[in-house]
This record gives C-alpha cells, structure tokens and sequence, in this order.
C-alpha cells in the first residue's frame, strides 16, 4: 500500500514538472504534493556558475532561489539538509528544511526526499541548458558582451522605449591589436579582450548598449546628449 502511494505522489511530482509554466509556480506546485506526505517546510535551490569553455560566466557565482515555502508565516527551523547534484563538483544544491520539532528528517524521509529532488535536478538542468544556449546565441563568447544578433536585438528594445533620434552609434576596432597574437598566447590575448569588454560596460549608462562582433571589432549605441551636450 506504501509503495502504491509513494508511486502516485512521484507520478504527480512528474506531471507538475512538466508543464510549461513559470519554473518557480511549477517547483511550488510539486514540492506542495510533497509536502502532504512528507515533513518538508521549505526548499530553497543553489547552483554555483563556474566559469568555463562551455558557458559564458566569467566569474564564479553563487544563485540562490526559493523553490518552496509552505508557510509563509510559520516559524521554520533554521536546520537545513543539503543535498548535492550535478557533475562539476556538485554545483546543485537543494537546502530543504523539515517541519519537525528537531528539524531532521529520518533517514527514510531522506531518502525519498533525494529521490524527489534527483527528478527536480533533472528539470532545472534543462531549464539551465535552455537559458545557456539562448543566452550563447545572443552573447560573444570571449567577452560576455552581446553579439550581433543579441546587440541587435537590445537596440530595438532602446528604440521601442525612445526614438532612433536620441541616439548616434559607432563601429570601432582595437588598431594593432593583432600584433599581440605574435607576443601573448591565445589565452591571454582573450584576458586581455574581457578586460577591455568589461570596461566598456562600465563606460555606458542606462539605456545604451555596446557589443563585440568579433575579434577586435565593436559597436555602441549610445545617447546624443552625452556625446553632444
């Protein structure tokens, strides 16, 4: 009879899973059925960003959401278990709080809580995959700065909330640039291209834009009254 329930809450669990909704009134959702069977208070995701070939952060970071609450308004136990998933060096982590007096769950509720979460874990590496491949269309891989297509495209976002009048754009390169391919390994040339791109970021106020093509070549949208005062 045990097994029959703890089979009907995981087929429910799955089904909220994969609806296409928002991610956080989805989590909400499943963890609630959950929740009916099993202590848990609150969950809350970490994911640690590591920088690498095969995404586009550039410094490490830590994200941190709440997936779950039950009450908002009840008194939860600090004590948080924290269960680990994922290949780069368990970068996705769960903190899930228990309702009971002490705090714990039992080994039992651990394990079927892992098991909850190993689904969970499942679903936010694909929404992490979907938002990495959408963000590697629109961003230049060595500097983090937009691409064409993703320059483009805040451009037209700028211009929706003023007018093409207010600003003036530019096109520059970085001349002689390619000369440090003769004297830096690959590398470094691509440091020394993320500095530049971060202190361009810095440069440009709210509501203009800049971008790297490629290479040494970059664009900037950027408002009249700054440039003509």
């Amino acid at each position: 009879m045990k097994e029959v329930l703890v089979g009907r809450i995981h087929q429910e669990f799955s089904e909220v899973l994969l609806k296409s909704e928002n991610s956080i009134k989805i989590s909400q959702e499943a963890f609630k059925i959950v929740s009916g069977w099993l202590p848990l208070g609150k969950v809350v995701l970490e994911v640690t960003l590591i920088p690498g070939e095969n995404n586009y952060i550039l410094e490490k970071k830590i994200v941190s959401r709440p997936l779950f609450i039950k009450d908002r308004e009840a008194a939860l136990s600090d004590y948080q278990e924290k269960f680990s998933f994922g290949p780069a060096d368990n970068n996705i982590c769960f903190l899930c709080t228990s309702t009971t007096d002490d705090g714990h769950f039992t080994e039992e509720e651990a394990e079927h809580l892992k098991a909850f979460l190993s689904e969970m874990y499942i679903h936010v590496e694909r929404m992490y995959l979907g938002k990495g491949l959408q963000k590697a269309y629109i961003t230049q891989r060595v500097t983090g700065l937009p691409n064409q297509a993703g320059y483009m495209a805040r451009v037209a976002a700028h211009v929706k909330k003023s007018s093409y009048d207010e600003y003036t754009s530019f096109y520059f390169n970085l001349r002689g640039f390619g000369l440090l391919n003769y004297e830096f390994s690959e590398k470094e040339v691509d440091a020394i291209l993320k500095r530049y791109g971060r202190e361009l970021k810095k440069k440009i106020e709210e509501g203009e834009e800049v971008g790297h093509l490629g290479g040494d070549n970059f664009v900037a949208f950027i408002k009249k009254s700054r440039i003509f005062p």
